[in-house]
C-alpha cells in the first residue's frame, strides 16, 4: 500500500499539458522526494483513469477504444496490474503516487464516476488528496475555443461562448468541487486559482511542487517549452475556415501540428457584454466557491479589465480567410502536403 495518492484533475485549460510535461521530465527528481508518477495511465495526460470510469459521451469513449462497458472493465484490470508492476520494480517504496489528467475534470461529470475511481484507488491507498486549479469562466471559454477548433469546430466565438453557463458542468466550479469534496476528506481538496498573481512565484510548476511541500529553487528541475498553445486572432479565423472547408474531414496529424504551431499566439475574444453576462450567471456559484474555499478573498476572481475589440473585424475578415482557404484546397483537391500547409500558414 502507498501512503497517499495525489490526484491532479486540472481543470482543463490551466496549463495542464505543460505541467504534465514538467512532471514527466522530472519523474526521477520527484521520486527522490518520495513521489511516484506511473506511466501506466498515460505518458503525460494519464487519460486511462478517466477513460476507465467515464460514462460518456459515447463519441469520446469510442474514439478511445471503448465500445462496451466490458471494455472499461478490461482497461481497469490491466491498469491495476500495470501500476502494481511499476511499483514492484521501484528500488524504494514511494510515499505517494501522483495521477494527473484534466479529463478527470471534463469526463468524470457525476459523483458516481468519481466514486468509482475512488473504489479503484483503494487497492493502492486509503488516503487521497485532490489538487485543482480554477480559471475564471470567460477566460476558460476563451482558452477552450482554440481547443475546439483543433478538434474540428467551425463555430464562431460568439456561437462557442453561448454554452458558457452554470448549467454546463464543465464551467461550473462549484459543481466540480462538490463532486470531488465527496471523494476525499475536505481538508485534502487543495483548490488553487490559476492566475499569475495567485500562483506561487507566478509559475504553475513552482505552485504545484509547493502543494507537494517540495521547494523548487535549484536547477535540477527541467522546464518544458510552452505546449498546447492557443491560436492568435488570425490563426483562429484561418483554422475555423479550414474546418468549415473540410466539413468533417480530418487534417493529418503531422500537418495539424505544423499549422497549430505556425498559427499560435494569444487573443482575447471575450467582449465586455459577454463577460458581464457570464459574471452575472456565475455570481452565485462562484460566491459559494469563495465562501467555502477562499474565505479570505473579497471576490473569487478579480474583475476583468481588457476586452475584445476585434469582434467587428472578425466579421469582416473571416469571409476573406474562408475564400482564401477554399481556393488553396480546391487547387490541391483537398489533399494536404507541405506546400499546401505552407500556403495556409502564409495567410497569417
Amino acid at each position: 500500500m502507498i501512503n497517499k495518492v495525489i490526484i491532479h484533475i486540472g481543470i482543463e485549460k490551466t496549463a495542464t499539458t505543460s505541467l504534465q510535461s514538467f512532471l514527466r521530465r522530472n519523474d526521477q527528481e520527484l521520486l527522490k522526494h518520495g513521489y511516484f508518477l506511473p506511466k501506466s495511465g498515460g505518458e503525460f495526460n494519464q487519460e486511462l483513469f478517466a477513460k476507465s470510469f467515464s460514462r460518456g459521451p459515447k463519441n469520446f469513449l469510442k474514439r478511445h477504444g471503448v465500445f462496451e462497458r466490458s471494455d472499461q472493465a478490461k482497461i481497469r484490470e490491466q491498469l491495476q496490474r500495470d501500476i502494481e508492476d511499476e511499483i514492484n520494480q521501484l528500488r524504494t517504496s514511494p510515499r505517494a503516487m501522483i495521477i494527473t489528467s484534466e479529463w478527470l475534470h471534463s469526463k468524470l461529470t457525476t459523483a458516481g464516476e468519481v466514486n468509482a475511481l475512488g473504489v479503484f484507488l483503494q487497492e493502492f491507498t486509503q488516503k487521497t488528496q485532490v489538487i485543482c486549479y480554477l480559471k475564471e469562466q470567460s477566460a476558460l471559454a476563451n482558452s477552450r475555443y482554440s481547443t475546439s477548433l483543433k478538434f474540428g469546430s467551425s463555430r464562431s466565438f460568439e456561437q462557442h461562448i453561448r454554452e458558457c453557463s452554470p448549467g454546463i458542468t464543465y464551467f461550473n466550479h462549484f459543481e466540480t468541487l462538490s463532486r470531488w469534496s465527496k471523494f476525499t476528506n475536505e481538508n485534502d481538496l487543495r483548490c488553487r486559482l490559476f492566475s499569475k498573481q495567485d500562483l506561487d512565484k507566478g509559475s504553475i510548476f513552482t505552485d504545484f511542487l509547493n502543494q507537494l511541500n517540495i521547494v523548487h529553487e535549484n536547477d535540477s528541475w527541467l522546464k518544458p517549452s510552452a505546449l498546447n498553445q492557443s491560436f492568435s486572432f488570425k490563426g483562429a479565423l484561418i483554422f475555423r475556415a479550414l474546418n468549415e472547408t473540410l466539413a468533417g474531414s480530418k487534417i493529418p496529424w503531422k500537418h495539424k501540428q505544423v499549422l497549430s504551431e505556425a498559427l499560435a499566439g494569444s487573443h482575447n475574444f471575450v467582449t465586455e457584454a459577454e463577460y458581464n453576462r457570464i459574471s452575472e450567471a456565475f455570481s452565485s456559484s462562484n460566491e459559494a466557491v469563495r465562501t467555502h474555499f477562499f474565505p479570505n478573498r473579497e471576490v473569487l476572481f478579480e474583475a476583468r479589465k481588457n476586452f475584445c475589440e476585434t469582434d467587428l473585424l472578425e466579421a469582416e475578415l473571416y469571409p476573406k480567410f474562408l475564400s482564401s482557404v477554399q481556393a488553396i484546397l480546391a487547387r490541391s483537391e483537398n489533399q494536404f502536403n507541405e506546400d499546401v500547409v505552407q500556403e495556409i500558414c502564409n495567410l497569417a
